[in-house]
């Protein structure tokens, strides 16, 4: 077959290149971000199969601002040419990421994959715009128009976000994100095998901000080349280079630097938008600081955070506490130092905590970065952060966006404590487990992962035996922590080894042994295969086996696991299997695809009972629509026991796929002992509730709603007389009579809760039978803060255009509370005299929330683009007070403190804005909307 191009060797094409990208809201206004490139490039045919390209004499304009282009000209970039298709790249070492996709761009222009150009085709071609369906016709002799729908390309997308995905391949019509409306349409014009001009022109409508009439968010792209000359080629130098294909680099640029200045100075705006009644302002301005602090390093965060404590420089709403108990004697002393000590102890946050102090702190975790995270650590290890405080910024950890091993090395001071927080253990290991995901297959081998999972290991004590009760929960927040990891030190290994074949600890430690080696089944897959085949272990560890050992599934392990099952005597363990295995078998899940084909290479030796009422089993529940590419997969297990007619576990796992991606949203489970004597004590024969009885009593009890409120107050103050029931007693009773342990030991659970793959919160109840005290519970629900702000949403896509500039989205939601709080109790009068007493409250709640969209094209670290700012903004408050006279007359006054008030505030904006990612500094030119009113 003969060449369709016929570039010579040793000759240079050279090319006049263009390239605008308009970025609007039609229909809405006429203010439009521009952003021109315009250059020369040079193609240099150094042999048949490998060119060269160097760009020259590049001009960059953006919305009338000149951008440097002295990047794009300094590295050539050698590419392979196959007849018009161009397989590879070859990138220097140096290249910066925002010129090679321009590069790319270029490439894309002179690229034609058909077999001819002659004839119409259609094809996938591989591009800076994706890998896309491709319609070639021919217009005219060398004139060849090429169409493509964008939607329906994949590798497109590319997402900043702390969700982490799976990829799956589906044979679906939409691969990717269907937010945008997006074609593209190129003509082509060759000339005796040689490529003399080439224009492309890409729209991208955005579906949530479009019309009827085709107005909305848009860019528009425009490419073109043209040749202009041919020269003699340049020699080109191979060093230092990496191969890739032509797909666009959707990588973010680096953060930048920011002033310590200006976070202290953010910090004090804010505290002035609360005093001066401005909270609209303050959600704007959280995120500001949030990002700010993403540019800080930690010594520059740390001054900022010294100087805002020492200089007070936000005025405090609360007042100063004194001591209300002064003048007061005897018995009536200790009362009031009762009161004002619950009083204290309640609202402790409030008069502790000032707004600048409250609104940095918050700032560090949203802030995510190596800077924060480790400046984080030192305040923990220094004390200055409350207990609750803390709770919060460990469950941050597991969603950061820039993960790094320094800030790990920062958080061994938070592990090393002998007695660490079981949050602190979670939320650190949710770090690492960040910091593995960014190494790759790197992880389990990395020195860093190594040294962190020994320091980690220490509080498994001797081989997970535990001593009491608060020891048994720190080793079992521990192996869920190290699960949560991806890689571990061989000796890490083999006390997990040992913790799982151990068969005097407890079930539920082995379990959790089981699952700090969930990520590292293929490792463990012999020793589970063991476990699993030995009738004689305990059931509930033979089904964790059986269910690590098919995460690494192979034709190998199925055949084992047939093995089992045709030989399996014990129902709970077969039916479970059994179930499993012919869920897995109908799954339509596409993630299941390979595990879904081994399964169904599994014979079953015999039918087990699946009544789930009785017997463990799997059940599934899925969907997947193959025209849109999305679906879902609910994965549910109950386990039972022989030693119990109650289910001993259960849990759920929920996943998601879309377009191409795999979410795993969550899984919660719990596993539970000991209820029976429990439910026995209320519902058994000789129990407070029949069987036969709760119907009735619950029809009787529900009745009448009056007779049950009354009924209820006097058994607050008159307890029923029913003895009360003594565990000691009933144990030793249960010895006597040689009872099983199960039927009087008191109940003990494990919950869990795990989101994205990551363990993120876990609790242990190791109580008796006794309730707990209420006052514990409620200060433990009980939190009252004067001012928290969050930044709730943060995530940046990235879809690629012809122009090689990325296409930004990106969304960004905060929202601020904060509580005025000024009570005016004269405990020392009341308990002088009742008669003769007064109360003032006052109470000015604020809550303001700000949700921004932008939508810009971005070159060399500068973003261009349109905005919308949606704030909502409620602040309302009131007091009252309330005194009596000698106890003959009582006078209550309302009082609205407030100069300004609202109950919901709204307000949208809409702005043309250009951003220096660099320092985040941004310019905001209101648009002038067409027919507003």
């Amino acid at each position: 077959m003969n060449p369709k191009f016929s570039y010579e060797v040793g000759k240079a094409y050279v090319y006049n290149f263009q390239t605008t990208t308009e970025t609007a809201i039609t229909g809405t206004s006429k203010d439009v971000a521009i952003v021109t490139l315009s250059g020369v490039a040079t193609v240099n045919v150094l042999n048949p199969c490998d060119f060269s390209l160097q760009i020259s004499k590049t001009k960059v304009r953006a919305s009338n601002e000149k951008v440097d282009a002295g990047p794009l000209e300094k590295q050539p970039l050698l590419f392979s040419f196959r007849d018009g298709t161009i397989e590879k790249v070859c990138p220097n070492d140096e290249e910066v990421t925002w010129a090679l996709n321009i590069k790319k761009a270029v490439l894309s222009l002179l690229q034609h994959t058909p077999d001819g150009l002659k004839f119409a085709d259609s094809t996938i071609e591989t591009d800076v715009a994706g890998r896309c369906p491709t319609n070639y016709t021919i217009i005219e002799k060398g004139a060849i128009l090429k169409k493509r729908d964008l939607t329906l390309c994949s590798g497109r997308l590319g997402r900043f976000s702390a969700v982490p995905t799976v990829s799956y391949s589906a044979s679906a019509q939409t691969q990717t994100v269907p937010i945008f409306r997006a074609n593209s349409e190129c003509r082509m014009l060759v000339n005796k095998g040689v490529v003399e001009s080439s224009q492309c022109i890409e729209t991208h409508l955005l579906r949530p901000l479009s019309s009827v009439a085709g107005g909305g968010a848009q860019t528009k792209a425009v490419a073109s080349i043209s040749l202009q000359s041919t020269k003699k080629a340049s020699s080109f130098k191979a060093e230092n280079l990496n191969e890739e294909s032509l797909l666009f680099d959707s990588s973010l640029p680096d953060l930048g630097s920011a002033d310590r200045d200006l976070v202290y100075g953010l910090a004090k705006d804010i505290c002035k938008a609360l005093s001066s009644d401005q909270g609209e302002l303050i959600p704007g301005l959280f995120s500001h600081l949030v990002h700010a602090v993403r540019r800080c390093s930690v010594r520059d965060l740390r001054w900022a955070y010294d100087k805002l404590v020492a200089k007070k420089s936000c005025p405090q709403v609360e007042k100063a506490v004194q001591n209300p108990c002064f003048g007061v004697h005897g018995r009536a002393y200790l009362l009031c130092r009762f009161v004002s000590v619950r009083i204290k102890r309640k609202y402790k946050v409030l008069i502790s905590d000032p707004y600048s102090r409250s609104i940095f702190l918050d700032s560090l975790p949203n802030a995510g970065t190596p800077g924060a995270v480790t400046l984080m650590a030192l305040l923990i290890n220094e004390g200055k952060i409350s207990e609750a405080r803390q709770r919060t910024w460990f469950e941050h950890l597991h969603f950061t966006k820039y993960p790094a091993k320094e800030a790990l090395k920062s958080l061994y001071v938070i592990i090393d404590k002998p007695q660490p927080l079981t949050q602190a253990l979670i939320g650190v290991s949710g770090y690492a487990r960040k910091v593995c995901e960014s190494l790759g297959s790197e992880c389990a081998t990395d020195p860093e992962i190594q040294v962190f999972t020994v320091k980690m290991s220490k509080h498994l004590g001797n081989k997970c035996r535990a001593k009491d009760v608060i020891e048994e929960k720190k080793i079992l927040a521990t192996l869920k922590a190290l699960g949560n990891i991806g890689g571990a030190h061989k000796d890490v290994q083999n006390t997990i080894r040992d913790c799982i074949q151990d068969p005097s600890l407890p079930v539920q430690t082995r379990l959790a042994a089981f699952q700090a080696v969930r990520s590292r089944a293929c490792e463990t897959s012999d020793l589970l295969l063991s476990i699993l085949a030995n009738s004689n272990e305990n059931v509930e560890i033979r089904i964790a086996s059986y269910l690590g050992a098919v995460k690494c599934p192979t034709y190998s392990t199925m055949k084992k696991i047939q093995e089992v099952l045709q030989n399996e005597q014990i129902n709970q363990v077969g039916s479970f299997i059994q179930s499993h295995l012919d869920n897995l078998k109908s799954s339509s899940s596409p993630g299941k695809e390979e595990i879904r084909k081994m399964a169904r290479s599994v014979s079953h030796g015999r039918s087990f009972p699946f009544d789930f009422r009785k017997f463990s089993r799997n059940l599934e529940f899925d969907y997947f629509c193959t025209e849109n590419n999305a679906g879902w997969d609910a994965d549910l297990n109950i386990i039972y026991s022989p030693e119990s007619y109650l289910p001993r576990s259960a849990s759920m796992n929920f996943t998601l796929d879309l377009f191409g991606q795999s979410m795993n949203l969550f899984e919660i489970g719990g596993r539970f002992e000991g209820l029976e004597y429990l439910i026995e004590s209320y519902f058994g024969p000789e129990g407070i509730y029949r069987a036969n009885e709760v119907l009735p009593t619950a029809q009787e009890r529900f009745g009448n709603l009056n007779e049950k409120f009354w009924s209820r107050f006097n058994s607050l103050l008159r307890p029923k007389r029913a003895a009360p029931v003594n565990k000691a007693e009933i144990e030793a009773l249960g010895k006597v009579m040689n009872l099983d342990k199960t039927f009087y030991n008191p109940p003990k659970g494990d919950f869990f809760l795990r989101l994205f793959g990551a363990e993120v919160a876990t609790y242990s109840y190791r109580r008796g039978l006794d309730a707990p005290d209420a006052d514990i519970i409620f200060d433990q629900i009980f939190r009252v803060e004067i001012a928290r702000s969050v930044m709730f949403l943060d995530r940046i896509s990235t879809f690629p255009t012809i122009a090689g500039l990325p296409l930004r989205l990106a969304l960004n939601g905060t929202a601020s509370l904060a509580l005025d709080f000024e009570s005016q109790i004269d405990v020392k009068a009341i308990l002088r005299d009742p008669k003769t007493a007064s109360l003032g409250l006052t109470i000015i709640p604020m809550a303001s929330t700000e949700i921004s969209a932008s939508m810009g094209v971005e070159v060399n670290n500068l973003r261009y683009g349109v905005k919308t700012i949606l704030n909502l903004h409620s602040s309302r408050g009131g007091g009252m007070k309330a005194s009596w006279h000698q106890g003959k007359s009582f006078e209550f006054k309302l009082d609205l403190p407030k100069t300004k008030m609202s109950l919901v505030d709204a307000k949208s904006s809409l702005y043309v804005f250009s951003q220096n990612i660099d320092d985040g500094s941004e310019k905001l030119q209101k648009m002038n909307v067409l027919n507003s009113v």
